[in-house]
């Protein structure tokens, strides 16, 4: 069966925060298959953040139609997933599984798993140390770049994407068709 990697990213009330909330996922699968969604910012769940948190993820949340009540978000993030799935079996990367990880299972444990889905979000891996150090290069660029949004789940997933295409290359730091 062949695998389809699946990037993501999150943001939350705060590392701080006692019982943290999900604000917003952004998932990148290795072809390019994009999904973002936020959870609603009600008052509630903004005065639940963090002053890091309301200055730095706050302001470069969408709202409009990606934002949702989060059982919404659940479902949407599913659906989308299961989208990705015919053929396919589904791995979540991130660079923060610990951190990362329990939102995913909160959400999918409203809806299910996909069915041929790793439930284990895992860490972004390199092939070589040369890999690591392009993977830096690759964050580093994109994290200077004027159209990335630092801290946005969606513009964290995509670097993460970019660096880990890069990292796992033998022989070139330029890829073609990713903006690098």
């Amino acid at each position: 069966m062949k695998q389809c990697r699946v990037f993501l990213d999150t943001e939350f009330t705060g590392l701080e925060i006692p019982n943290p909330r999900l604000l917003a996922i952004g998932c990148i699968s290795q072809a390019g298959e994009e999904f973002y969604g936020e959870v609603t910012l009600t008052d509630e769940l903004r005065a639940g953040c963090h002053p890091w948190v309301r200055q730095n993820v706050i302001p470069h949340l969408e709202g409009g139609e990606v934002a949702m009540p989060e059982n919404d978000l659940a479902r949407r993030f599913y659906d989308w997933l299961y989208s990705l799935m015919p053929g396919r079996r589904l791995t979540l990367l991130t660079d923060s599984p610990m951190v990362d990880g329990p939102f995913v299972h909160a959400l999918l444990a409203q809806t299910g798993y996909p069915e041929n889905m790793d439930r284990r979000v895992r860490p972004l891996r390199m092939s070589s140390p040369k890999g690591w150090q392009r993977y830096h290069n690759i964050l580093e660029a994109a994290q200077k770049d004027r159209s990335y949004r630092a801290h946005h789940a969606l513009d964290d997933a995509r670097a993460n994407r970019r660096a880990w295409i890069a990292g796992n290359r033998n022989d070139a730091l330029s890829i073609p068709g990713l903006g690098l």
